[in-house]
């Protein structure tokens, strides 16, 4: 059997930088270079609370990739956690495409006019009278 050996802290921060950035390349339909040029041309929607998240280890990983003899000042293992999670939500968030399919840009329900909620609530109350025609209590089944 082969032990394999453990990586360092900086590999495993390059590692999760490195698949954020394909993520964010293949599920997300980003352009660019680095997880900051990246995530902010994504055309899907990615919470804030992640893209803190996806920031700050673009720049831990900077750090760690080209600042000599770089010490990262926190805890190194909770900041893992942190990595790992970003890594995961955002594929897991991505996976709901289709490969090569590119995501709608629903736009805030600020941004849609009364007139258009308006009608689209005549659309869904006659779908519903189609759908659940009122009983007629003269009628024996």
């Amino acid at each position: 059997f082969t032990i394999m050996p453990v990586k360092s802290f900086r590999g495993e921060v390059i590692d999760v930088a490195i698949s954020i950035e394909k993520t964010l390349l293949t599920c997300y339909g980003a352009k660019g270079q680095g997880i900051a040029t990246r995530l902010s041309t994504a055309i899907k929607p990615i919470n804030s609370e992640l893209k803190r998240s996806i920031k700050k280890i673009g720049g831990v990983r900077n750090k760690l990739a080209h600042v000599e003899n770089y010490k990262f000042e926190g805890d190194q293992d909770e900041f893992l956690k942190e990595c790992i999670w970003a890594r995961d939500s955002l594929k897991l968030a991505g996976e709901s495409l289709e490969p090569n399919e590119r995501p709608i840009s629903i736009p805030s329900p600020a941004r849609i006019s009364a007139g258009f909620i308006s009608a689209l609530n005549r659309v869904i109350s006659l779908n519903n009278s189609i759908l659940n025609p009122p009983k007629d209590d003269n009628v024996t089944n």
